[in-house]
């Protein structure tokens, strides 16, 4: 019976090889950007990441790590699943606060109270006591050949994770329960169950049947946890951090690729467009040291950011290559203009348009001055192709199918818009130094479907005067003046149905408001505008001035 458990590791460590060389052998640009999990994001037709299933799920964290493991871990990942190849864990950008409110999230759900049958099996291992380490060892290396996959002190294989830190990173009592029955807590079926087994009336029995297999269960956690300083680690977190952390579980699309029923969350552009849309050189860096270029998501308000995969340069430069290839499926609605430099009065010109005169800074920003729900306009030479550019000067919607970027109807006129092109492509910046906006400190957008009225606010208005219509919008802290509070009753009970919807149709500057507010006129039909008026005096409870109505 012990060469039976022999052998079941030499077919684990068989059926390990032979995947791990499936996906070693030369594989091109878009398979390795699968293997990265790029297109659990990025939008794409690329089949599922062979690892998806495989990682640990999310509702399961809190049972499975230690707490202190995982706020190293998220602050500096590091290979674990080394069978997985061609993934890696990226590092997504967080500040402490962040973190640790991630962390609460994860660690928030404990183990729950075992099954009677789990419940008659587990042992509590005898801590730091050298007898049953020892024993532990010969468990490991010997009657169970653990060494086919995993290594401990030096020896063993490098398919599965080294067990040498497992007291660091896991908690035992989770450690023990996967040891009786890893398929359940790994359904991939890598683990094989060595120790125990279940009979006819669903009761673990050892496996080998000289064996005890209870008394082997406690002296190999004894081993496994050897080195452990804080067995059963749970410190205390404040509900309110969890609360805070799980927004950034969605914001950072962890479900992405964690857990058995992990699925695509699409939170980013699909490659065709970034290729159309980004110079070589500036993508290449990018994909080095992203950086927060929409700072709350590229569809704003869901918090999205892009994570560092630590690429080297010359990998960045192979998927860079690969990504502006497939940019030239992507069509553009017109092309750009000769480019001409233009003159230093000129270029200051268009600046003052942009800032004084334009909607352009409602939502991006130049400098310090303006929003921050879209890219910064400084460095967008250096960036953007002028193709691209161009073509979201003239046309957004049919250059990105979906995007809130408003369609110039009334302004720009054609030559002002020339001249602010020819200003941005020129404009040797570079762009300042952009954070992303937290999702601790600001509302994440819910998911907008359908056309009723509060859909479209949530979609075009609500980033600035906020989903409740308080004015206090992600972006509100940017703008000046403020934007109205749509929930102020004495105030919005004097503007005419018409004059509100003026205001969404045209832009702010018809009411003597800020320029800065664009006009939807061209991206809304007239019916969605209504619509948006009709939500809006739900917010203010309240109607028209009496005067303002004909009757009808």
């Amino acid at each position: 019976m012990k060469h039976r458990v022999s052998l079941l590791a030499v077919i684990a460590l068989a059926w390990a090889t032979i995947g791990l060389g499936e996906v070693e052998a030369k594989a091109d640009t878009s398979a390795r950007l699968g293997q990265l999990g790029c297109y659990q994001c990025h939008q794409g037709v690329a089949k599922a990441p062979s690892w998806l299933g495989e990682l640990p799920a999310i509702e399961d964290m809190g049972a499975r790590y230690r707490s202190s493991y995982l706020n190293s871990y998220l602050k500096a990942p590091r290979a674990v699943r080394r069978h997985i190849d061609g993934a890696r864990m990226p590092t997504f950008p967080m500040s402490e606060m962040e973190r640790k409110s991630l962390v609460a999230t994860l660690i928030s759900r404990p183990l729950p109270p075992a099954e009677p049958a789990l419940a008659k099996v587990l042992a509590p291992p005898s801590y730091g006591e050298q007898g049953a380490i020892n024993r532990g060892r010969a468990l490991f290396r010997d009657t169970y050949s653990c060494t086919a996959c995993h290594s401990s002190e030096g020896l063993g294989s490098k398919i599965g994770p080294e067990l040498d830190t497992v007291g660091a990173r896991l908690a035992a009592s989770w450690v023990q329960r996967f040891l009786v029955e890893p398929t359940r807590y790994a359904p991939s079926g890598r683990m094989p169950g060595a120790i125990f087994e279940k009979d006819s009336q669903g009761a673990f029995v050892a496996r080998l049947k000289e064996r005890d297999a209870k008394q082997d269960l406690a002296d190999l956690t004894a081993y496994l946890f050897r080195d452990a300083q804080a067995i059963g680690e749970r410190p205390s977190l404040a509900k309110e951090d969890a609360a805070k952390g799980a927004a950034l579980v969605k914001a950072f699309g962890c479900e992405g690729c964690h857990g058995p029923k992990a699925s695509r969350v699409n939170l980013a552009p699909g490659f065709s467009l970034i290729g159309r849309r980004l110079k070589l050189d500036y993508l290449k860096a990018y994909l080095v040291k992203p950086h927060a270029v929409r700072p709350f998501g590229v569809r704003p308000g869901d918090g999205g950011r892009m994570p560092n995969f630590r690429l080297s340069d010359t990998d960045a430069g192979e998927i860079a290559g690969w990504i502006k290839k497939s940019g030239k499926m992507a069509r553009l609605p017109v092309k750009a203009p000769k480019l001409r430099q233009p003159s230093a009065y000129k270029a200051k010109k268009a600046e003052r348009f942009v800032r004084e005169k334009l909607d352009c800074l409602g939502c991006h920003s130049l400098g310090e001055d303006g929003g921050r729900i879209a890219p910064d306009l400084r460095g967008l030479g250096r960036r953007l192709e002028p193709d691209y550019l161009y073509s979201m000067l003239v046309d957004p919607q049919a250059t990105v199918p979906g995007t809130v970027m408003p369609k110039p109807r009334f302004r720009p006129k054609a030559s002002v818009r020339g001249l602010v092109f020819q200003w941005l492509v020129s404009d040797g910046a570079a762009a300042g130094e952009r954070e992303y906006l937290s999702p601790l400190a600001h509302t994440l957008a819910p998911k907008r479907v359908g056309g009723s009225g509060e859909a479209q606010y949530g979609r075009y208005c609500a980033m600035c005067h906020g989903e409740s219509g308080d004015g206090r919008g992600f972006n509100a802290q940017y703008m000046t003046p403020r934007p109205t509070a749509h929930t102020d009753g004495s105030l919005m009970s004097k503007r005419p149905d018409d004059t509100l919807f003026d205001g969404i149709h045209v832009g702010g500057f018809v009411l003597n408001k800020s320029h800065r507010m664009p006009g939807w006129g061209a991206s809304l039909q007239a019916a969605d505008i209504r619509a948006l008026v009709g939500h809006i005096r739900q917010l203010c409870k309240c109607e028209q001035p009496g005067w303002a109505g004909d009757g009808r």
